[in-house]
């Protein structure tokens, strides 16, 4: 009797149980696809399919990494999608009931899974396999028993299908789909565009800014994705292509639509993290319960090592312990030896950029404990509970800035205001705004306190990007330059904020003291050079006794050479102090010949005497040169005088 009793009551609890697993919420289901039994669908990083009308769903794959992107074959017998048992993200197909997986794609390069053909023979996916550093993606087409892939003859290419005729090819050159913005009018929204294969025309779906994505056929109908109706959310769309009249399929104005796929009858969207079915000939769309069953691993309490995940460091004062975020929460560890302390210890909240005040007694940072990121601060040693600063909106903060007197912090958000908060009231101060920075600058913006607390040196993008320093609640007084700056520093002591050209990393330098101005001022005495007697040279329009006293010494008597004994007699017999040069040119310049005529030689070099091979094979040449009729003895001598052979090299 108690062995039955004891049988009841496992039942019992089994009976309990198994409605309680199946009922987990499963919201958060994504890129779903429809076959005509079937619904594939993401759930954890995991593939999972169900009853097309609802019901628990079965899970398909079970690998270490993520798997994204399942797509029915038309038969509905197979199921191509994204997944990473290799290491890497390709293209695997396994059978719909479940099986071994076969792997497609071989290429380093992530693939990602559109669609299949009509004939459902190969497959069509993404691929950066081209650009080389996953710069653009590009569409291929390989056959579902594998081989090598044939690049479609399109540029670019992000989403696409082909028509159930495989005549024309609609895709996407680039998406929004995977970003993290909406409602983005500009240069990069998204397109569809119609391609024909056989004759290569194309022509764009939609004459407006708004976005068009996710193309699907269904006969000679295309449905898509758009954000073109007044409130701008995603909805679905169709276009007649052989009238070209577009008209809205559903309407919702809380949610967007994300990543339909369209089956047989139906297409299958995800909105709200649920997941809706479309009927095609009626157009209504209706949800679809499904129940997942699951154990809930990732709920489990486990040890997590965040040495790979730490990031926004922050040193203390005294430069013995440093704080830092991980997996969100703020640790404090040591500089040398010393335990590590988790300040935060929250679950399911997120701590972020954790700044320590210069007094070294209490640790800033952002949680987001009340729903919203606010502004906490706590004593550094751990001690105490951490009193939230502020009360702001929704947003999302960056950096924080201590002020020198451990008062106040400076902040950016992504509404790009850039505020300084005091610490003890919690009232926050807008000093400026910036208009073209990024999530990227965002990140780096940084801000520099003067010695006395009262300025604030700060980088921001104007019309004329300048760097302005301004005190906390007055005008930013921005600089002239049209030159970019970012990254402003305002050293301890120092009176004038220094900046960098963006781009590059400057150290300050310090100005230069200026002399008090005085009615006399000491000047040292410059060094002196040794007065010369102006040597006589001749003139190409002078005279030789007009040059000898109003040109000065040439340019050999300042060359200057080797304390020799043969210098020092040469000096010697020069009449200028400072001449070293030989007495041979000074008795050349002395010539005592007053015929005007123009001085073609040079003046003496010493190379002309390193050789007396070299003279001897001069002489000799010399001596068979015949000489023009023209010339006169005089002028002979001269030019054989001032010429002097090339050095040998």
């Amino acid at each position: 009797m108690r062995d039955l009793r004891n049988a009841l009551l496992v039942a019992v609890f089994a009976a309990v149980a198994v409605p309680a697993l199946a009922a987990v919420d499963a919201r958060l289901m994504r890129q779903p696809a429809v076959s005509a039994t079937q619904i594939a669908f993401v759930y954890a990083g995991d593939v999972w399919v169900a009853p097309k009308g609802g019901g628990v769903a079965a899970r398909l794959s079970t690998p270490k990494g993520e798997e994204s992107f399942p797509r029915f074959s038309p038969d509905g017998s197979l199921i191509a999608f994204t997944g990473n048992y290799d290491g890497n993200e390709d293209i695997y197909v396994m059978p719909a009931g479940g099986g071994m997986p076969r792997r497609l794609t071989h290429h380093p390069m992530p693939d990602r899974m559109l669609n299949w053909y009509p004939d459902g023979t190969s497959i069509l996916y993404a691929s950066p396999m081209a650009s080389g550093r996953l710069r653009f993606d590009q569409l291929y087409k390989l056959s579902a028993q594998g081989g090598l892939p044939e690049r479609l003859p399109v540029p670019y290419g992000e989403f696409g299908e082909i028509s159930p005729d495989g005549k024309t090819l609609a895709f996407v050159p680039n998406s929004e789909d995977l970003r993290t913005w909406k409602r983005y009018r500009g240069g990069d929204v998204s397109r569809i565009w119609l391609f024909d294969l056989a004759t290569h025309a194309s022509r764009r779906v939609g004459d407006d800014n708004a976005s068009y994505s996710q193309p699907m056929w269904h006969g000679t109908t295309l449905y898509f994705l758009s954000d073109r109706d007044a409130n701008r959310r995603n909805n679905i769309w169709a276009l007649d292509t052989a009238s070209g009249a577009m008209r809205q399929v559903t309407a919702y104005t809380e949610y967007d639509v994300h990543f339909p796929s369209i089956g047989p009858s139906d297409i299958v969207f995800e909105n709200g993290g649920r997941l809706y079915l479309l009927d095609l000939a009626t157009e209504k769309a209706h949800e679809v319960k499904i129940e997942v069953v699951t154990d809930r691993a990732t709920l489990k309490p486990r040890l997590e090592k965040v040495a790979d995940l730490i990031e926004d460091a922050s040193v203390s004062p005294s430069a013995k312990r440093v704080a830092f975020e991980a997996r969100g929460d703020v640790f404090t560890v040591p500089a040398e030896h010393g335990p590590t302390f988790d300040l935060t210890r929250t679950s399911g909240i997120a701590e972020r950029f954790p700044a320590w005040s210069p007094d070294g007694k209490l640790i800033a940072y952002w949680s987001d404990r009340s729903g919203e990121y606010q502004l906490v601060v706590r004593n550094a040693d751990g001690s105490g509970e951490e009193r939230t600063v502020t009360k702001l909106g929704p947003g999302f903060r960056y950096r924080l800035f201590w002020s020198p007197d451990s008062t106040k912090v400076v902040f950016a958000d992504q509404a790009q205001d850039i505020d300084v908060c005091d610490v003890a009231s919690g009232v926050v101060t807008r000093m400026g705004k910036g208009l073209y920075m990024f999530e990227g600058e965002l990140e780096g913006f940084t801000a520099s306190w003067s010695a006395d607390s009262r300025w604030v040196a700060f980088g921001r993008d104007l019309a004329n990007p300048p760097t302005a320093p301004t005190p906390p609640g007055s005008t930013p007084t921005p600089t002239t330059s049209w030159r970019s700056r970012c990254a402003p520093m305002w050293p301890r002591h120092w009176r004038r904020a220094t900046t960098s050209r963006r781009g590059r990393r400057t150290t300050p330098r310090r100005r230069k003291r200026r002399r008090p101005r005085t009615a006399a001022r000491r000047v040292r005495p410059r060094p002196t050079r040794p007065t010369q007697r102006p040597r006589s040279r001749p003139s190409p329009n002078r005279s030789r006794s007009t040059s000898r006293t109003s040109r000065s010494a040439p340019w050999s008597c300042r060359r200057r050479r080797g304390d020799t004994p043969t210098s020092k007699r040469l000096r010697a017999r020069c009449s200028t102090a400072g001449c070293r040069a030989p007495a041979r040119a000074r008795r050349r310049a002395r010539s005592s010949s007053t015929t005007s005529r123009s001085v073609r030689r040079r003046p003496w070099s010493p190379t002309r005497m390193r050789s007396r091979s070299r003279r001897a094979a001069t002489r000799s040449w010399w001596s068979r040169r015949r000489p023009s009729p023209s010339s006169t003895p005089s002028r002979t001598r001269r030019w054989r005088r001032s010429w002097r052979p090339a050095r040998s090299r």
